[in-house]
């Protein structure tokens, strides 16, 4: 392994760092309430998605259709899902108070995974067909074999970040209040609220992207209120690992 390979990752890390250290201070200063922590979650979840662009760690187009792309390096995919995946654990074992919103899985465990991984090919059905209308050739060009596991392991565990808090603390806490139904729809409104800046700022894809999300969000918000977290972030990680993988 060459130190080059990390290169990207440490310039990644060295960009969200004041975020981290200004959201440290602010938790020494005063411990904000339950949601109030839930919107600081959410925005730094934009912060370290947004940053990946800057960073080079993935790329998205809509040149020929509607196209992801991730890092062409194994170990910066395994470790940015090794990242996400220490920040799911550590909401769920330090935030006790929120985590009363978080349902991993709500009864038999088979059809919710069934479920979730069918869903997936829902979830990428649209960017297959763009991208078929336009053009017989896959937008954002060839992906290595070789990078379809560690792809897999980003789009599963990087994504579930997404899904605890989207399908997890706003879907919660939107379904006390609305029910479950427009629960999920909040959800998935939300989620692609979230997506704005991407869409219109870091990149210019613009409304396709949002269209996108709010597809993909609301059937990742029924899925967690039908089968729960598990379901969901099955749905979210195997979409996701399709459209990137360079087979639609």
């Amino acid at each position: 392994m060459e130190i080059a390979e990390l290169q990207p990752f440490a310039y990644y890390f060295f960009r969200v760092s004041p975020a981290l250290i200004f959201t440290g201070l602010l938790w020494v200063l005063v411990k904000p309430e339950p949601k109030l922590r839930v919107l600081i979650y959410i925005l730094l979840f934009v912060l370290f998605r947004d940053a990946m662009t800057g960073a080079g760690l993935w790329s998205l187009g809509s040149v020929g259709g509607f196209w992801i792309r991730l890092s062409n390096s194994a170990l910066i995919l395994y470790l940015l899902g090794l990242l996400s995946l220490v920040l799911v654990l550590t909401l769920w074992k330090f935030d006790i108070e929120n985590r009363k919103w978080i349902v991993w899985q709500k009864g038999n465990p088979i059809p919710g995974i069934v479920t979730g991984i069918l869903a997936s090919l829902l979830i990428a059905f649209p960017v297959w067909a763009l991208n078929k209308s336009l053009s017989d050739t896959v937008p954002g060009g060839p992906v290595s074999n070789s990078l379809l596991l560690p792809m897999l392991w980003f789009s599963l565990v990087g994504n579930m970040y997404e899904e605890f808090l989207f399908r997890g603390y706003v879907r919660g806490i939107a379904e006390e209040k609305y029910g479950w139904v427009r629960a999920s729809l909040i959800s998935g409104a939300a989620f692609a609220f979230f997506h704005i800046f991407l869409a219109t700022t870091v990149t210019s894809i613009g409304f396709p992207l949002l269209l996108f999300t709010l597809w993909e969000g609301t059937i990742c918000g029924f899925l967690a209120s039908r089968f729960g977290l598990i379901s969901s972030t099955l749905a979210h990680g195997f979409g996701i690992w399709i459209i990137a993988s360079g087979t639609v």
